[in-house]
This record gives structure tokens, C-alpha cells and sequence, in this order.
């Protein structure tokens, strides 16, 4: 608003004096991005980062993006990122599946390799995006994909990604993803992050029987 705008322009003025109250900092950062007043941009982030909240920071991505406020959107982006581990798939529900691949990929280029339950973590949040009646474009799905590194998703994503393996018609990952149900199908149950048995129809549901004979 008039009053973020006076600020900005006596921050230019003072040559950077003035300080930026916490309670501006957002409609600040809003115009020094549009602006493209890096100091400005720069001294708001440095306020602003130290009181973004973990929680409310997947909505904050959500807005920021929507408004294309990219310096915006960075910050909120880092602060997911960074505390990946402590949201339940749902949780980051408001992002788009572009958008939480791009923390995915931000989260993961900060590391040499992912483990245990980080992989697994992963791999929920890729089938709880790949479920739920989400409409997906081939390039999103293979985006998606790509999170798990070529790894196996966890027993219980398996059903969601063979459902939408098939939907595109990418066999490969629908037999890898048969061969985990086949090996943990006593520990998969109906429902979870991305679904359960619940998620196939009849036909596949009987070939994962026959695939490990279990009938």
C-alpha cells in the first residue's frame, strides 16, 4: 500500500538508514521485488527470515508464488526446505506439485545422498501428490518421479504411484512398484499418505496376487 511505498522511498533516500518495522516487512519485501531495489530486498529478507515460522511458511510459498514475488517465494521456499522433515504430507497440500518439487529439489541438492527415513518422508509426499485425484501433466508426473532417485517408493505409496504408473503408461515403474507390493504385502494397508489397496482397481489388485502368487 501508500504507506510501504513512502518507506521504501525513504529508505532509497537515506541511502539505506531507515529501518524497515517488522510489521512492513512483507508489503516492503513486495515492492522491492517488483521494484528490483536489491538493497531494500536484501535488508527485508535479513529481517523477515528470522521470524518466518515453519508453519506458516508452505502458505506464504503458496501466495508468493501466485503473486510472483520471487524474493518472496525464495525465503519461504528455504524455510521448507529446510524443515521438510517436520511436515506431514498434508501439510504442504497448498502447493502446487511443481512447486513442492522444487523444495524437493532444493531440499535434496543440500545433500550428497538421502537415507532411511528421509527417503521415505520423500516418498510419501511424492505419492500424496501423485494421489488424490490431483490432475498431473506427463512432464509433472515424471518431475515427481524423479524425487525418488530411481528408487523404489515406500510399500504403502506403491499402490497410489502404480495407479498413475499406469495412467501414463510407464511399465517400468508399475513393475518395480508391483515387485515391492509383492514383497511387503502383509505390511500394506487400505489408505495412508498416498492411499492403500483402495487406490487400484480389481484387475491390478489381482495381478499383484498372481505376481507373488498369493492367492
Amino acid at each position: 500500500g501508500g504507506a510501504a511505498f513512502e518507506l521504501v522511498l525513504d529508505f532509497v533516500y537515506s541511502q539505506g538508514q531507515v529501518e524497515v518495522p517488522t510489521e512492513r516487512v512483507v508489503a516492503c519485501m513486495c515492492v522491492a521485488d517488483y521494484l528490483q531495489i536489491r538493497r531494500l530486498a536484501r535488508a527485508c529478507v535479513d529481517r523477515f527470515s528470522a521470524s518466518l515460522s515453519p508453519e506458516s511458511a508452505p502458505m506464504l510459498l503458496r501466495q508468493a508464488l501466485d503473486l510472483g514475488m520471487s524474493l518472496l517465494a525464495g525465503l519461504a521456499q528455504d524455510c521448507v526446505a529446510a524443515n521438510f522433515e517436520s511436515y506431514a504430507p498434508e501439510q504442504l497440500g497448498v502447493l502446487t506439485p511443481d512447486a513442492v518439487c522444487e523444495v524437493l529439489e532444493r531440499q535434496r541438492g543440500t545433500r550428497q545422498a538421502l537415507y532411511g527415513r528421509e527417503r521415505e518422508r520423500i516418498s510419501h509426499c511424492v505419492a500424496a501428490f501423485l494421489g488424490g485425484g490431483r490432475p498431473l501433466d506427463a512432464a509433472t508426473y515424471r518431475r515427481l518421479l524423479s524425487l525418488l532417485d530411481g528408487g523404489v517408493p515406500h510399500c504403502l505409496d506403491a499402490c497410489t504411484v502404480l495407479a498413475r504408473a499406469r495412467e501414463f503408461g510407464d511399465e517400468e515403474t508399475a513393475r518395480l512398484c508391483l515387485t515391492e507390493l509383492v514383497s511387503s504385502f502383509g505390511s500394506v494397508r487400505g489408505g495412508g499418505p498416498g492411499g492403500g489397496w483402495d487406490t487400484l482397481d480389481a484387475q491390478t489388485f489381482v495381478e499383484v496376487l498372481e505376481s507373488g502368487d498369493l492367492r
